[in-house]
């Protein structure tokens, strides 16, 4: 359980929700992940890192936008950031993207 400023942050509830909302897309969404930390104002923040599939990247990207917004509304119905007085953001990755930004980041 993570402890931040204004409570705690259940991990196991957060991780069953975030395998719901990946379930809701499964031919788009390689995985989910998510990090706690501080947006550009210092609040609390929950960062989602979302795989997307090759497919789901391919033009016409008309339908990205549809899917990021999605996406977005089911990470605030099912991990409801806002209960744990969180701001959240949704990053998109397509597998290589996320692999190069997990080796940038030092662990």
């Amino acid at each position: 359980m993570a402890r931040i400023a204004s409570g705690f942050v259940h991990h196991k509830k957060v991780t069953a929700a975030l395998r719901r909302v990946k379930k809701q897309f499964p031919k788009d969404v390689i995985s989910i992940d998510y990090r706690l930390g501080k947006n550009w104002d210092g609040e609390p923040t929950m960062f989602f890192d979302i795989v997307l599939s090759e497919e789901a990247r391919r033009p016409p990207y008309t339908n990205l936008g549809r899917l990021a917004s999605r996406l977005s509304l089911a990470l605030s119905a099912e991990v409801r950031p806002d209960e744990f007085g969180l701001g959240y953001y949704p990053h998109y990755f397509s597998q290589a993207e996320y692999d190069a930004r997990k080796e940038e980041i030092p662990a």
